[in-house]
Parts: structure tokens; sequence; C-alpha cells
């Protein structure tokens, strides 16, 4: 596991067990034996938010959950959590979700909540003083996979459901008939900027003439910046992308437009095991 990853879970797990005092960044960075400015800055690519804003975000989340489901009072809770007071547990309330806590307490209004962090395994290293993911260079050789379209949007309800079960449907039913132990997933968005997405799931077939009903799907010849995550795809997507604009700036590198937004390859023996490859132009 990379060290930071491991340093990131031992850091979300000593705020959980800690969150009712008054943490700050100076504490928690001295108690990893790190420099504020170098914790703030591993927390903040690592988790996608700053130390202070996820600290905040998990104690009002913990608050708001107490004055539903208990008799719990707001002066109560803002002893609990560290606050100087009823009017400051206030003030960040409504100022993280938008409602003071007695009304959100009375009503049925949706929050979000700030759950847990998820650290999202991947490897990350230091360039040029400042971190980004590890990735290696990979020249693929044109080749076509056979498998299903389907249209997707990320606005709706079903968007995650919907993708993992043709993934999961293809894999299952076509597994045997695979020349490795591999499934595709390429992916496509719409330049109308409405969150809509093309995704063909698929593999190398080694039976053709067994199989009937795939579209073939052509994986362009070309260089491909390829990226090692492990987790769930869907949990991770924003990550890498915020990973990826992070990477392209520190490298200087330029995509090409070849048809392909992103190619996803799963390990079918750990579908959590992924390699991310996104086409660029040749690298120095």
């Amino acid at each position: 596991m990379n060290s930071y990853v491991k340093l990131m879970n031992e850091v979300i797990e000593y705020i959980e067990n800690n969150i009712n005092d008054p943490l700050s960044v100076q504490e928690i960075a001295k108690k990893f034996y790190l420099s504020e400015f170098h914790f703030s800055r591993i927390f903040k690519i690592m988790i996608g938010c700053s130390i202070k804003q996820y600290v905040q975000g998990r104690k009002l989340t913990l608050v708001a959950e107490k004055l539903k489901v208990s008799d719990c009072t707001v002066t109560r809770a803002a002893m609990d959590y560290g606050y100087e007071s009823p009017e400051v547990l206030s003030r960040a309330f409504k100022k993280q979700f938008g409602i003071a806590p007695i009304v959100y307490r009375k009503g049925f209004i949706p929050i979000n909540m700030v759950e847990k962090a998820n650290v999202v395994v991947r490897d990350i290293m230091n360039m040029k003083g400042s971190f980004a993911l590890k990735n290696s260079f990979l020249y693929l050789e044109g080749t076509d996979i056979y498998g299903v379209y389907t249209e997707v949007n990320e606005n709706n309800a079903n968007f995650e459901h919907k993708l993992n079960s043709t993934g999961s449907s293809f894999a299952l039913k076509y597994s045997e008939f695979l020349a490795e132990r591999k499934l595709f997933g390429v992916v496509n968005c719409h330049e109308d900027e409405s969150k809509k997405y093309t995704v063909f799931f698929g593999g190398h077939i080694s039976q053709k003439d067994r199989v009937k009903g795939l579209k073939p799907r052509n994986l362009p010849e070309g260089w491909y910046a390829c990226f090692h995550y492990y987790g769930d795809m869907l949990r991770i997507r924003n990550t890498f992308v915020e990973d990826l604009y992070r990477w392209i700036m520190l490298k200087e590198i330029e995509l090409s437009s070849n048809g392909i937004g992103m190619l996803n390859i799963f390990n079918l023996n750990d579908s959590n095991d992924v390699n991310i490859l996104v086409p660029i132009k040749a690298p120095d």
C-alpha cells in the first residue's frame, strides 16, 4: 500500500476517535510528525478537501445525526463536540448545511452530510515539489473488442445501478468466451456538458462463432498514460478526474483525441483492481 494511503487511513481513524475534541491542523500534523504545510497538502490531495473543512464537516454531521435521533439540545451538542457556545455551533451548522440546527431538528429537510472519508488507493509520488499520480506510459497496438453499449446520465437516480448492472451482466454472461480475465470499459462523455456518457463494456472474444449480438469497438493504436487504482470505480471517479488534471499540469502532457475519453481495464478476478488508460500524444 502506498505510504500516503496508509498515513491518511491512520489520520481519518484518529479524527473519528477524537472528533469530540477541538482538533486543529497543528495538533493533528504534530501527532503524525509532519509540518502543517506538508500535512495540509497531502490531506487535500488524498481526501479532496482541506483538513479544516473535513473536521468541521464530520463534527457537524455527527451533530445533525444526534439532533435527529435523540433529545439532545443544541447547547448539549455544542458542549459534546467542542464548540464555544450554542451560538457558535448554530452559525457553523447553518454555514455548512444552509439551515439552522433547530429548524433541521423539527423538519425533514435533507442535508449533504460529510461521511467518514474513504481513502482512495492509488500511487502518489512527489513530483517537482508537488504531489501527483504515479503513472506508466503504454503504447497500445490497435485492436478490436466486442461487447455492449449503454447510455447513462450522471444526474439520473439509476446512474450507478445501470452502469454496474451492464458491466456485471456482460462479465457474467460472456466470461467463458473471453480470451483473458479482463473487462474493458470505454467511457466517452457527450460534448454538451449534460453529464451524459456513452459507455462500452467488452473484451477480447476467443470464440466469436459461438457468441451472437455483441458489437465491435476499436481501441485505437497509440500512446496512453496508465494509472493504477484500487476501489469501486463509481466511488473514485471524481477523485481520478481531480488527480488527472493535477498530473497533466505537472507533467505538461497533451491529451490525444482518438475517440476514447477513458479506458478502464478491470481484473475479473478482483473488480476493484483497475488500470485507467488515457490517450496522450507521444511522451518525450
